[in-house]
């Protein structure tokens, strides 16, 4: 392994919170720590306040990465134009270090098409990293009202087209988050070596701990009587807020002492959700990375109701991950592909009907956690990750590239 070469992680999100902590800043300490490579990541941010904030956040996030990480300004992509410009942004940065890079990877479709071209104008590898179907999460969210709002909606999903076309042509190994999404795509990659990886937590920064969860719970005013339902992430449609905010007030109409929390970024338009619910039976916080732990373990099932849609099939969502490892059943469909079976694998699978609990509650917590352990965390996945890399080329001698 030639440890004088780096790889650089590309991506054009700026260094917003959550997913980038946690699987970018997360997955570059692990590369450094288990894998022994250097790594550099280089962030494009497209507007102005996504690259302050990036500015703001850059020493914290390399105190997270353990690497530099450098911050950039790049073009909205929706300006006509973008991929080359973004592209010749990276391209001349590239060219100012020559020979430094030995793999690129790129995060995202629009990463891949926009800097994988670069990079293989100087004969640089690329891995494409697709963390989701990006056409499908588009045409399920955007209302084509009148005839500007489809010739908008034409475009925008002739672009998304377009970026993952590209993605698979100058990559030369693809990352896939789920089996469905590599099947989606295996007719673009060809021949080309992939790995499904998970979107995984880190074991270090989440596990049972009872005496965390008692702390957790005195503190937030639960007593040994109240069941704590847990819901983490977004609110965006397909996270299933609304269906998640339904089932617990008929759980709650049920049983009483039943309880509600929810981890969102979305504080207010969350408590105004939870408006009309008893004033003790629900609450809205916005928890740190680091504060998550603990919330997980004051609380007693996880909520994960994602409707069957294309955007759900091929997701992995890093909140499965984390409850998980925190030995959590998880109320859930069948929607999320991969989640469902492997929550029935793990054993922490829990179905509600009528507002009740009827199957996979309660869980024994310490031995889900162990089961999760082999299957959603870096420990268990960065072995993928450097088969990954070599079959791509360009970390290893001549000699040892298969």
């Amino acid at each position: 392994m030639d440890r004088g070469r780096k790889i650089l992680l590309v991506l054009f999100e700026g260094l917003p919170e959550t997913v980038i902590d946690s699987q970018v800043l997360g997955h570059a300490r692990a590369v450094r720590e288990r894998l022994g490579l250097d790594i550099e990541i280089w962030t494009f941010a497209c507007t102005g306040a996504i690259h302050a904030h990036a500015l703001a956040r850059r020493e914290a996030a390399e105190a997270l990465a353990g690497c530099p990480v450098r911050v950039f300004r790049g073009l909205r992509p929706a300006v006509p134009g973008a991929l080359l410009v973004n592209g010749l942004k990276v391209l001349r940065r590239l060219v100012d270090r020559p020979g430094e890079f030995a793999l690129m990877h790129a995060r995202t479709d629009y990463t891949a098409a926009a800097a994988g071209w670069a990079a293989r104008v100087l004969s640089l590898p690329v891995v494409w990293d697709c963390r989701g179907d990006a056409l499908a999460e588009f045409v399920e969210s955007y209302p084509r009202r009148g005839v500007v709002g489809r010739l908008a909606g034409a475009w925008k999903a002739g672009a998304i087209r377009l970026h993952r076309w590209c993605a698979a042509r100058v990559c030369r190994a693809a990352l896939f988050v789920s089996t469905p999404l590599a099947v989606l795509h295996e007719g673009r990659i060809g021949d080309k070596p992939f790995e499904i990886v998970p979107c995984v937590a880190d074991e270090a920064a989440f596990f049972l701990d009872p005496a965390l969860r008692e702390t957790t719970r005195a503190r937030l005013g639960y007593g040994p009587e109240h069941r704590v339902f847990i819901y983490s992430g977004s609110l965006a449609p397909y996270q299933g807020f609304d269906e998640t905010v339904a089932l617990f007030r008929a759980l709650h109409e049920r049983d009483p002492s039943s309880r509600l929390l929810v981890l969102t970024p979305a504080v207010e338009a969350a408590r105004a959700a939870l408006a009309d619910l008893p004033e003790d039976g629900a609450r809205a916080l916005a928890a740190p990375l680091a504060e998550m732990n603990g919330y997980l373990n004051a609380a007693d099932v996880a909520i994960m109701l994602r409707a069957a849609t294309g955007t759900n099939r091929a997701a992995s969502p890093t909140k499965f991950a984390e409850y998980c490892l925190c030995g959590l059943p998880v109320v859930m469909t069948d929607a999320v592909v991969d989640s469902a079976r492997l929550a029935r694998e793990i054993g922490n699978r829990a179905t509600v009907d009528d507002g009740r609990i009827v199957a996979g509650f309660p869980v024994d917590r310490a031995a889900v956690m162990a089961r999760a352990r082999k299957r959603l965390t870096r420990s268990a996945t960065m072995a993928r990750h450097e088969r990954l890399y070599r079959r791509a080329g360009g970390l290893y001698a001549e000699k040892d590239e298969p």
